[in-house]
């Protein structure tokens, strides 16, 4: 290949053309030529044609191939040798993409030959090559068909370039210009980002304040704006000192520079105590505030974002007042007392002046307490209270008081003081007291006026709002409902010294007739002849009356025992059997006029025992028999039986009557009450003094009723401990 080497044969295959042919090996080629047809020697024109040939391929920059139809390399020019690095004889006879072709891509090169060698031509086709010492190179092929004389393909000639160097510029140049649009783009999200930014901070409802390193302010948005008072151009480029109150400048300072010296990056909202602000006008606020530290460069850039917390400190304020005013209310049911508390709880921190009136029960009004926080003020205060109003005239407590209604000056003005004083002197003591603003409220019990409440503030810089009246009319309704409970308490130690004194008489002065009528009825016991039937009738009816009036006057006396705490009891082991026949048989006469069956259910020996007082059991027992038998109808029954349970023994009493409605299960255990389906059996006790005396014994008692008539009493008492001492209760 424009060197000196094998000689070459004068003759070509027919068909085959002639310049591939010229430039093949001596020996390959003699090969190819005794394997195809062959024809006349070519004239001296042709064989200058062949011999300038090779040189001229080798002159070449571009790879030329020649590939038979079995994948072999048949031909390998200077520009391929160079870049594979294989010479022409090493690679001649051999497969291509044994020698050239990467590993990873063989597959794909082999059917891309294949394509080619049907027909179909590949232009601009980048495929990689190996170099025999290693590395790859990029090349574009173009491949063409080469027939021989009966047409059919016999080779496959391939010419590449190496784009290796210009498709790695080209990846650079897009590299380049990938990273050109990456700093566009990034360049218009930050312009986009500042201007969100910039936005949200324009909007923030929080003050958000920028300060360089010497905590001078270089931001200030609308927040801030609106929270301190000032505008963005009145305080940027002023120390941040503007914006804290006298006393806290230094430490505020000193607070920055320790954060900015100290490794944390941010504090936030709750990581200290709530600071103060200082507006525009002198006013303070209460605060909470985040700070966080950035370094931009070499500068130091402080952004603080602060929040007024007023609203939230005056709630939390007025909570601790409501729950120690309702403390105070809670403390005593003597509501004059209670009222003059909170008027002194009031002093201080919602008012310099309290007024407390209160409407008696004849309709007049009392002045209960007139205090005020300045000891000064407080003769003036307590004069008030000897000046006599007429309550048809406006006043301070007018409108409360005939109204009902709140009343909230916010700034009282000498006309208003006039048109409240009923004289002279009323007036000189307004004047004195310094009111500048005030609100009353009404006491209220069951929607019924009972007394008003006047606050006043003597701070002209004090002015109370609609928040402050809700304040003083949640402290009113407070006040009313406990004075509403004083009243209730009153009338009920009034009531039950009216039921004592009753149950005196009916103890005393009763019992004497009634022991009386008992022994006469035993008296006539005696005389009637058992076979006198309308005698014994009426004897029978006159000891059954006896009974029932010795018992109600003993329930009147064993509930009043029971209120009064004087309950006791002597516990000890007892079987339920027994307790169960002797409260049997206290009732049986009672079953037996009416015709109802007892049934005794509860098996003595076989039963555990129970820690028990017997009498009170038996009471307990009798008590609930002796109601199910007055709710039976003739011809019913009443069932006693027991239940051993894991920690305890249920005894039940069952009836077969029309049963508790379900409204009413929960108040047949209520001192007096009766059924209005069925009134006038007893007096409602029976069944109070059973739930106290189970409830003595640690146990629990209730009622339940089937759907289809009829209803039970069921009660618990706790097992006996052999090993337990006796006690008493």
């Amino acid at each position: 290949m424009g060197q000196s080497g094998p000689e070459r044969d004068t003759t070509f295959p027919v068909g085959f053309p002639s310049p591939i042919l010229t430039t093949a090996p001596t020996a390959y080629r003699s090969a190819l030529g005794r394997a195809l047809p062959q024809r006349a020697p070519v004239t001296e024109p042709a064989l200058l044609h062949r011999d300038l040939l090779p040189d001229v391929l080798d002159t070449l920059d571009a790879v030329v191939v020649v590939l038979d139809t079995d994948e072999r390399i048949a031909l390998f020019n200077r520009c391929a040798q160079e870049i594979s690095g294989y010479t022409e004889d090493e690679v001649l006879g051999r497969r291509f993409w044994e020698v050239l072709i990467p590993q990873d891509e063989q597959s794909k090169a082999r059917a891309a030959y294949r394509r080619a060698l049907a027909g179909d031509h590949l232009d601009g086709y980048e495929r990689g090559w190996i170099h025999r010492k290693g590395g790859r190179r990029l090349l574009s092929w173009r491949t063409r068909t080469l027939r021989g004389p009966d047409g059919s393909v016999e080779y496959l000639l391939a010419t590449g370039v190496d784009v290796t160097d210009r498709r790695q510029a080209e990846a650079h140049a897009e590299a380049f210009a990938a990273e050109d649009l990456m700093r566009e783009a990034r360049t218009e999200a930050l312009r986009i980002s500042e201007k969100k930014l910039s936005g949200i901070v324009s909007l923030a409802q929080d003050a958000i304040i920028f300060v360089d390193e010497t905590q001078t302010i270089t931001l200030f948005n609308e927040g801030a704006e609106r929270i301190f008072g000032y505008t963005a151009q009145e305080v940027v480029g002023r120390p941040l000192e503007v914006l804290i109150p006298p006393g806290a400048k230094k430490r505020h300072r000193d607070h920055v520079e320790t954060f900015g010296e100290s490794s944390v990056q941010a504090r936030r909202m709750g990581d200290r105590h709530s600071i103060e602000g200082l507006r525009k006008d002198g006013t303070r606020f209460p605060a909470d505030a985040s700070i966080v530290k950035l370094d931009v460069g070499e500068e130091r850039i402080y952004a603080a974002l602060l929040r007024d917390v007023t609203e939230r400190v005056e709630a939390q304020k007025k909570q601790r007042f409501l729950a120690d005013a309702g403390e105070a209310l809670a403390s005593t049911l003597d509501y004059p007392e209670t009222l003059s508390s909170i008027a002194r709880l009031a002093l201080g921190s919602l008012a310099d002046l309290c007024i407390i009136d209160v409407v008696q029960k004849d309709g007049t009004v009392q002045r209960l307490t007139s205090v005020h926080r300045e000891p000064a003020r407080q003769e003036a205060a307590d004069r008030l209270r000897d000046i006599p109003l007429d309550r048809d005239r406006p006043h301070l407590m007018w409108k409360a008081l005939r109204q009902g209604r709140s009343d909230l000056r916010a700034r009282v003005t000498p006309t208003h003081l006039k048109e409240m004083a009923q004289g002279r002197e009323h007036l000189a003591l307004l004047e004195d007291l310094g009111l500048s603003s005030f609100m009353v409220v009404p006491l209220r019990t069951r929607e019924r006026v009972t007394g008003a409440v006047l606050l006043a503030s003597s701070d002209p810089e004090r002015r109370y709002t609609e928040s402050d009246l809700w304040l003083a009319e949640e402290l009113g309704r407070r006040a009313g409902l406990a004075m509403d409970n004083s009243r209730l308490y009153q009338e009920a130690q009034s009531a039950l010294q009216v039921r004592d004194g009753v149950l005196s008489i009916v103890s005393h002065d009763l019992g004497n007739p009634l022991q009386a009528i008992s022994m006469a009825a035993q008296a006539l016991d005696r005389s009637v002849p058992k076979d006198d039937a309308r005698g014994r009738y009426y004897l029978d009816a006159l000891h059954r009356s006896t009974q029932l009036m010795e018992r109600l006057i003993r329930d009147l006396l064993e509930i009043r025992r029971m209120e009064e705490g004087h309950l006791s009891l002597k516990v000890e082991p007892q079987a339920p059997g027994p307790m169960v026949s002797s409260a049997l048989e206290l009732v049986e006469p009672l079953a037996s006029v009416k015709s109802v069956a007892l049934m005794d259910r509860v098996y003595g020996a076989l039963e555990p025992k129970v820690r028990a007082d017997r009498d009170r059991v038996v009471q307990v027992l009798s008590n609930l028999l002796g109601n199910a038998v007055q709710h039976t109808p003739e011809g019913g029954t009443v069932t006693v039986e027991s239940v051993a349970e894991e920690r305890h023994l249920r005894i039940v009493v069952t009836d077969t009557g029309v049963g508790i409605p379900k409204e009413e299960l929960g108040q047949i255990f209520h001192p007096f009450w009766q059924t209005p389906r069925n009134p006038g059996k007893g007096i409602g006790l029976g069944l109070t003094i059973a739930r106290e005396i189970v409830d003595a014994h640690q146990g629990c008692i209730w009622a339940e009723s089937a759907a289809g008539g009829g209803a039970s009493v069921q009660f618990t008492l706790p097992y006996a401990r052999e090993d337990a001492p006796d006690d008493s209760q």
